[in-house]
C-alpha cells in the first residue's frame, strides 16, 4: 500500500507536532490554498501559521492550489445544487427535528413557519456541497492515492448532512481514498459541544430571566405605560448606515410630496445604527420609530418556557443549532408583533433580506394586516453569470424562501431569476431601474466637485468607472479588481484626450486582511491612479448618479449595476470583464455591451472617441428581458404609484 498523503486545509493547536512527525517520517505533506467558498463560512483567507509559511518557503511542505477559475465554480455549483435539492432533502431533515418545527408552527400560528428551517437547511447544504466538490477535486488530483485530510469544515456536520442527502435518494460521488483525520473529527465534536453548550446556557438563561422579570414588565406595559398608537401608511426598513449617505438612494426615496408625504412615512431600523449616524437618520424626512428589544426579550414567559421544554427533550444536546434557530424565529416574531401594537402601518418596505429573520417578521406583519414589499436595489445577481459553469442555473441560497406580498424589480430577467428559487412572492412588479431616475441629462452636475469641473473645462472625454466589492477567488475576485484598475491606468496612457473618474464602492481598509497579496497590490494601484493628473478617485460616499450625469461614458466591472442604470436612460455605458471570464454570459453576447481584456476595452473606447454623425444607439434592445422595459427614468414614480394604489 502506498504511503498516505497528508493534506492540511485547517490548522489546529496540535498541527505543528503532527506536521513535524510526518516530515520526519518522510511523508508527503500538502497545504491546501484557502478560498472563500461556502464551507469556509467567512469571506477571507485563513491565517496560515508562521511555521507553515517557513516549511512552504523551504519546499518541505508543498502548496496545493486549484486551477484558475475552480474556486468560483465550486462556489456557484455548491449554491445552485443546494437550491435544487433542498425541498427533496427537507422531509428527512424535518423528521430529525420534528418537535422543534411543530412547536414553531404552533407558536407562529401557521405551517409556513417551517420555511425558517428550509432556508437554514439550504444554507447548510451549500456548505456541504462546497466541501463535497472540494473532495471530488482532491480525488481527481491524487487518483489512486491514500489521502488523510484535515479540512476547514466541521466533519460531524458534514457526515450528518451526507446521511440526510443519501436518505433522500440523491446520488453522491464517494471518496474511498480520502479519510478524515481522527483528530480533526474529534476537534469538530469538541467544537460542536462547546458552541452548543454556550448556546444552551444563553437560551436557558434567557428563559429563566424572562420568567422572573415578566410580571413587573407586564404591569408596567398594561397599567402604567400605555402610549398612544401612532399611525402611518408606510414603514421603511433601514438595513444599514450606508442608506444614510447624502445621495438620492436613501430610505426617503419613496417620498415625493404628491403621492407620498413625509408624515405618512416611518423608518424602522433593522440594524443597529452607529451613534455617529443617528443624527443623519433623524434628519431624514419622515418619522423614526425606536422600538425596545428588551420588551420582547423579557415578556411572554410561557412561550419561552415551552421552548425550553422542547429543548429539554434532548435537542439542546444534539440539535442546539436548530433550537437556537427556533429561539431566533420566535424572538423576531414577537418583536414585530410588539411593533405592530405600537404603530399602525399599511405597507412595510425593505430590500436585501438574506437571512431567516424576515420569515417570522413577515408572518407577524401579515397577521396584523400589513402588506410587505421587497424591492431589488441592484441587478448584480447570479443569473448574469449564466454560461460560466455548464448545467448550473446560478441560483443562490440568499434568494430562497423570500416571503413577501409584493416583489418589485428592474426587468423581466431578474424577475425570472428570482422565480427559479423556492419562495412565496405573491405579486411581481417590473417597474424598471429605480436608480436611473437620479441620473440627469449630461451637464456640469459634478461642478461642485472641482476635479470634474476641471476635466469638463479642458474638454476631456470623461469616463466614469465603477469598481465592486471584491473577495479572494470570489465574484468578482481581487485578481479581477486589480486587472480592472490596471486597465484604467493604461487607458489614460493610451488616450491623452481621456480623463477617468473612479467611484469606489467600499471604503478602503479591509483589502490586506481579505487578500494579503492582491489586496496590497490593489491599494498600491489605486495610489498610482490617484496620482495621475487625468484620473480622480472618489470614495463610496459620493453620489454615483451625480458622477454618471457628468460623464461621456460609464464603465463598470462586469456585471454591476451602474452600467445598467446608465443604459436605462440611454446613456453610453459598457461592462468590462478584465480577465475574460464571462464571454458566454447573457449580457456579454450582446455586441458592443461588454469588453473582455484590455485590447477590447481600448478598441471600444476608440469607437466612442471617433467623430459621430448620429446619436448614441443603445445596444440593448428595449424588447429584451435583459433590459429596463421603459428606459424613461420613471421607475421610482411607478413604484410610488403601486404603493399608493388602494389595497
Amino acid at each position: 500500500m502506498d504511503s498516505p498523503i497528508f493534506i492540511f486545509e485547517h490548522f489546529f493547536w496540535f498541527s505543528r507536532v503532527q506536521i513535524i512527525r510526518f516530515l520526519w517520517q518522510h511523508k508527503r505533506v500538502y497545504v491546501l490554498e484557502a478560498f472563500s467558498a461556502y464551507h469556509k463560512r467567512r469571506y477571507f483567507f485563513s491565517v496560515v501559521p508562521d511555521y507553515v509559511s517557513t516549511y512552504r518557503q523551504s519546499g518541505t511542505v508543498q502548496t496545493l492550489s486549484l486551477a484558475e477559475g475552480e474556486f468560483q465554480r465550486i462556489y456557484r455549483v455548491a449554491g445552485d445544487t443546494a437550491v435544487e435539492q433542498v425541498e427533496r432533502v427537507f422531509p428527512f431533515y424535518r423528521k430529525k427535528i420534528s418537535a422543534i418545527v411543530d412547536h414553531l408552527d404552533h407558536a407562529l400560528g401557521t405551517s409556513s413557519a417551517e420555511t425558517v428551517f428550509k432556508k437554514y437547511l439550504c444554507e447548510r447544504l451549500a456548505e456541504f456541497y462546497s466541501a463535497n466538490i472540494l473532495l471530488n477535486k482532491l480525488s481527481e488530483r491524487f487518483a489512486g492515492k491514500h489521502i488523510v485530510f484535515y479540512p476547514d469544515f466541521n466533519i460531524p456536520q458534514y457526515l450528518f448532512l451526507k446521511k440526510l442527502i443519501v436518505a433522500a435518494g440523491v446520488q453522491l460521488v464517494e471518496h474511498p481514498s480520502i479519510h478524515f483525520s481522527i483528530s480533526a473529527y474529534l476537534a469538530g465534536v469538541f467544537d460542536n459541544t462547546i458552541r452548543g453548550g454556550k448556546r444552551t446556557v444563553l437560551i436557558i438563561g434567557h428563559c429563566i430571566t424572562s420568567t422572573l422579570v415578566s410580571f413587573p414588565l407586564w404591569v408596567y406595559q398594561t397599567i402604567i405605560h400605555q402610549p398612544k398608537k401612532r399611525m402611518y401608511k408606510y414603514g421603511v426598513a433601514i438595513i444599514g448606515a450606508h442608506q444614510l449617505r447624502k445621495n438620492r438612494r436613501g430610505p426617503d426615496f419613496i417620498i415625493d410630496g404628491s403621492l407620498i408625504f413625509p408624515h405618512e412615512v416611518v423608518y424602522l431600523p433593522l440594524a443597529r445604527i452607529p451613534r455617529s449616524e443617528v443624527a443623519k437618520l433623524k434628519n431624514i424626512s419622515g418619522a423614526v420609530h425606536e422600538y425596545s428589544r428588551r420588551q420582547t426579550l423579557f415578556s411572554r414567559p410561557l412561550q419561552w418556557l415551552l421552548l425550553l421544554c422542547v429543548g429539554g427533550r434532548g435537542f439542546f444536546l444534539h440539535h442546539s443549532r436548530e433550537w437556537g434557530i427556533a429561539w431566533r424565529a420566535l424572538y423576531h416574531y414577537f418583536l414585530w408583533q410588539d411593533i405592530a401594537q405600537e404603530i399602525q402601518i399599511k405597507h412595510f418596505i425593505t430590500h436585501s433580506d438574506f437571512g431567516i429573520n424576515h420569515i417570522p417578521r413577515n408572518i407577524a406583519l401579515s397577521q396584523a394586516g400589513i402588506s410587505t414589499w421587497y424591492y431589488t436595489d441592484s441587478m448584480y445577481i447570479g443569473g448574469n453569470l449564466l454560461g460560466t459553469v455548464p448545467d448550473c442555473r446560478m441560483r443562490h441560497p440568499y434568494w430562497t424562501y423570500l416571503s413577501y406580498d409584493h416583489f418589485v424589480t428592474w426587468d423581466d430577467f431578474i424577475a425570472e431569476f428570482y422565480a427559479q428559487h423556492p419562495s412565496q412572492l405573491k405579486s411581481v412588479h417590473v417597474v424598471g431601474c429605480l436608480w436611473s431616475a437620479n441620473i440627469q441629462e449630461k451637464n456640469n452636475s459634478g461642478a461642485s466637485l472641482p476635479k470634474i469641473a476641471y476635466f469638463r473645462d479642458q474638454k476631456y472625454f470623461v469616463i466614469t468607472a465603477f469598481d465592486s466589492t471584491y473577495a479572494p477567488h470570489g465574484t468578482p475576485s481581487y485578481r479581477e479588481g486589480f486587472a480592472f484598475a490596471q486597465h484604467l491606468l493604461q487607458l489614460v496612457k493610451s488616450y491623452p484626450e481621456v480623463a477617468v473618474i473612479i467611484k469606489e464602492k467600499k471604503s478602503r481598509g479591509s483589502e490586506k486582511t481579505f487578500d494579503p497579496v492582491l489586496g496590497k497590490k490593489l491599494l498600491e494601484c489605486y495610489e498610482r491612479l490617484s496620482a495621475h493628473p487625468r484620473i480622480t478617485v472618489y470614495p463610496s460616499s459620493v453620489d454615483g448618479a451625480q458622477l454618471i450625469s457628468t460623464s461621456d461614458l460609464v464603465l463598470s466591472i462586469a456585471f454591476t449595476s451602474p452600467t445598467f442604470e446608465a443604459l436605462s436612460v440611454n446613456r453610453p455605458a459598457i461592462w468590462h470583464d478584465p480577465m475574460g471570464y464571462y464571454r458566454d454570459t447573457p449580457y456579454a453576447t450582446i455586441a458592443g455591451l461588454t469588453t473582455h481584456g484590455l485590447g477590447e476595452l481600448e478598441a471600444r473606447v476608440r469607437d466612442f472617441l471617433a467623430p459621430k454623425d448620429r446619436e448614441y444607439r443603445n445596444p440593448l434592445s428595449i424588447d429584451s428581458p435583459l433590459s429596463d422595459p421603459y428606459r424613461d427614468g420613471k421607475a421610482i414614480e411607478r413604484f410610488r404609484a403601486l404603493l399608493h394604489r388602494p389595497l
